[in-house]
């Protein structure tokens, strides 16, 4: 099995026993009229810090057998907090919970969750992926008898549970009932819906409910109980667990450069002057892996400087400690993060129970928001109030929140002008790690090296001008970036990549990174483009990408989204066919194929859209169809109709007829391009987007221009798609007219023949 299925099956194993001892525990605590009156965000924060706890007992050594009572875990907490303040023991913290009385069956399913493998297997990092797994759940307590449910699933939005009062809900007419339950955001679809308005008993109620309740409250739960139940807040906080083998590699491009320029045989003391931060450090992956870098430099360092023998037993441990003691530096707004992270950097450098790192790790790794209220120079005044003037290295994978665009999250608006008024990445599409990027780049002294994680499509899109703009007025790319692809973290399918680069000298600032040559042109004024790597190209492939790359791109105004947003709620209730409500035809992107336009799809009811439904005469405005879920362009003529978001929208001009486009973007050259060109289309969820049509490179000549036109008016007056002799002479035309070498056409050839 691939190394990154083996990480992502180890890591949803993870995450699974973790779930259920959360679980357990919150099941699990007594005197449920008690808990009635407990603030439930409370509740939770105790029972994942005793989780916490637990673990790093396991990964020390010290909790090894699953036969033992609450009261003995409670006296191993004050042990492991003797030497911490106040604020941070668990029993000053959640004294409700280290007092309650747990069943030994409840603390044994707990335990035995947690020990499902032996601690020799594991590595420090497994107390950082136990923290990240709890993320994203709440506890919740029911007042009466109650059902955890599912809300419904918008596009790319993780699920989230509620519990339900099953009285309240019978209590109400049947109407209603579902009417309730939207405004919990659960939306039943006709079937599920009919049955709950139906239900005459709290038992029939719980059965309609069934198919959608969450798996972590399969049963109805007695008023009193504690139920742990799902939110968004992960995919909102935009954390993903970063494995430790991609943090290694991340961590080795953006700091080998530094180590290396102290020479040959760097002397100890200048490696320990090196200083490295993590802004947003999570569990603390890349601040491990930082940790475990430098303290293997110092090692050798060490060794070359000699002191006539070898080195003594447990020198690796040694350097851990004190490359964690001098060179490690984090923040994170989230209190937990930051107790993980100082955790895991004592275990990995085996320090003693009672931590004699402490203070150390207290001054370097800090609460707070790195870009709306933290004062770094005040925080960590030996990195600025000197002549270093910043820190050496920022690394990490900032949190991906988007504030535009489809996934865009909430953002207060005094947030949103202090962002406008202190980022200039703050533009275009609008994001977090976009700040991160800028923020962590003024922060670095000169020759001082940054390296993310980022979606890769930060490289390339047009709305990401903005921040590289920012970025590349302060810092070089290296050559080359990392593509990390698409299976880099468990569960997220977006392309990503590292961006590793080095901060300008002071007099050096605003011209920009070099843009690649095969980059495509995106107007008058070419954006910067990053340089990721393009593994996937042979020197021919690298020669014809730059040829297209000469040519200036098709007007952007030939293109746009004009689809109806609708959510996979607003589908469970349309249908295949019309009927008495339904009579709104809408196309989905599953009706369009290269010269073909299927009868719609879907019929819905238009009450249902309300404003969302464009007047008839922006639809008749619509020239061509292009697919959205795609590899490749596949387009066709448009008759005026509705369509859905799946579908993207194109238009004509004087100078590009509708029907040029149509037959132009189905030219397997054309289709070439978008794949190789933009990793959307070839990693993840295949994806054609706006800028990426905005992109393509307008036709060499006149000529080419009138001759497809005609040939798409026929194939579109047929509306029965291509045949393989009409795609021959299509594909023949237009690699005429970009002249196309033998070893050209074949590698395109070739290519459309694997794909297909």
């Amino acid at each position: 099995m691939p190394r990154k299925l083996v990480q992502h099956a180890a890591l949803e194993a993870v995450q699974e026993h973790t779930r259920n001892a959360l679980a357990a525990l919150t099941g699990g605590f007594p005197c449920a009229h008690e808990g009635c009156n407990r603030d439930p965000k409370l509740l939770y924060d105790g029972f994942v810090a005793a989780i916490v706890r637990i673990v790093f007992l396991f990964l020390a050594g010290e909790l090894r057998e699953t036969e033992r009572t609450w009261g003995e875990l409670v006296t191993a907490f004050r042990q492991l907090d003797a030497d911490k303040p106040p604020s941070e023991r668990f029993v000053e913290l959640f004294p409700f919970v280290a007092e309650a009385t747990f069943t030994d069956d409840v603390v044994r399913r707990v335990l035995r969750e947690l020990f499902y493998a032996d601690s020799e297997s594991l590595d420090v990092e497994h107390l950082g992926t136990v923290c990240e797994s709890m993320m994203g759940y709440t506890v919740e307590i029911a007042r009466e008898p109650s059902l955890g449910v599912l809300c419904q699933r918008k596009a790319g939005a993780s699920q989230v549970a509620v519990l339900v009062g099953l009285p309240s809900l019978l209590a109400l007419s049947g109407p209603s009932r579902r009417a309730a339950l939207a405004r919990k955001g659960i939306d039943l679809g006709d079937r599920v819906g009919l049955a709950v308005e139906r239900s005459a008993s709290i038992e029939e109620l719980a059965r309609a409910l069934k198919r959608r309740t969450s798996p972590l409250t399969p049963d109805v739960l007695p008023a009193g109980a504690l139920a742990l139940t799902m939110t968004s807040d992960r995919r909102r906080s935009g954390s993903h667990y970063t494995p430790r083998s991609l943090a290694a590699e991340i961590v080795e491009d953006t700091l080998g450069p530094l180590v290396d320029a102290l020479g040959e045989h760097p002397l100890p003391e200048a490696i320990l002057r090196l200083k490295v931060c993590d802004p947003a450090m999570g569990s603390g992956a890349f601040l491990l892996a930082a940790c475990r870098f430098l303290a293997d430099r110092l090692v050798r360092a060490w060794e070359h400087q000699g002191d006539g023998g070898p080195l003594e037993d447990g020198a690796v441990v040694r350097a851990r400690r004190v490359v964690a003691e001098r060179c490690i530096y984090g923040v994170d707004k989230d209190a937990s993060a930051v107790l993980v992270t100082k955790s895991s950097l004592r275990l990995l450098a085996r320090a003693e129970t009672h931590f004699p790192m402490a203070s150390s790790l207290d001054a370097k790794l800090r609460q707070g928001d790195s870009i709306a209220c933290f004062d770094w120079q005040l925080e960590f005044p030996e990195i600025f109030i000197s002549e270093r003037g910043g820190f050496d290295a920022f690394i990490g994978n900032p949190p991906w929140v988007s504030y535009a665009g489809r996934a865009a999250q909430p953002l207060a608006p005094k947030l949103h002008a202090h962002f406008t008024g202190t980022y200039a990445s703050f533009a275009g599409y609008r994001n977090l790690q976009g700040l991160f990027i800028e923020r962590s780049a003024t922060l670095l002294r000169p020759s001082g090296r940054l390296g993310f994680i980022i979606p890769s499509s930060m490289s390339e899109q047009e709305g990401y001008g903005p921040t590289r703009a920012a970025h590349d007025r302060l810092c070089v790319c290296d050559a080359n970036l990392r593509d990390l692809g698409n299976e880099a973290f468990s569960g997220v399918f977006q392309p990503c990549m590292a961006l590793v680069s080095t901060r300008r000298a002071p007099g050096n600032l605003a011209e920009g990174s070099p843009v690649p040559a095969d980059a495509p042109s995106l107007g008058p004024e070419k954006v910067t483009i990053w340089p990721i790597e393009r593994t996937h190209l042979d020197p021919i492939g690298h020669q014809l990408l730059g040829k297209m790359a000469e040519h200036p791109p098709l007007p952007p105004h030939l293109f746009g989204e004009r689809g109806i947003q609708t959510s996979s709620g607003d589908v469970e209730q349309m249908r295949s066919k019309p009927d008495a409500r339904r009579t709104f035809a809408l196309r989905t992107g599953g009706d369009i194929e290269p010269f073909l336009r299927r009868a719609p799809s879907l019929y819905c009811d238009p009450q249902k859209l309300s404003c969302r439904v464009r007047a008839a005469q922006e639809w008749t405005a619509i020239r061509l169809l292009i697919r959205q879920t795609a590899r490749v362009p596949m387009a066709t003529m448009s008759d005026g109709g509705a369509f859905r978001n799946s579908i993207l929208a194109g238009f004509a001009d004087e100078l590009y007829p509708a029907a040029f486009l149509v037959a132009y973007l189905n030219a397997t050259l054309i289709r070439w391009l978008h794949y190789v060109r933009h990793r959307d289309a070839r990693q993840g969820m295949p994806q054609l987007k706006i800028g990426h049509l905005r992109a393509t490179p307008a036709p060499p000549d006149r000529a080419l221009v009138e001759e497809l036109a005609v040939f798409g008016e026929m194939l579109a007056a047929k509306n029965a798609g291509v045949d393989a002799s009409e795609q021959l002479y299509l594909d023949t035309r237009v690699a005429d007219a970009f002249q196309l070498t033998d070893d050209e056409r074949r590698l395109i050839a070739n290519w459309w023949e694997e794909l297909t």
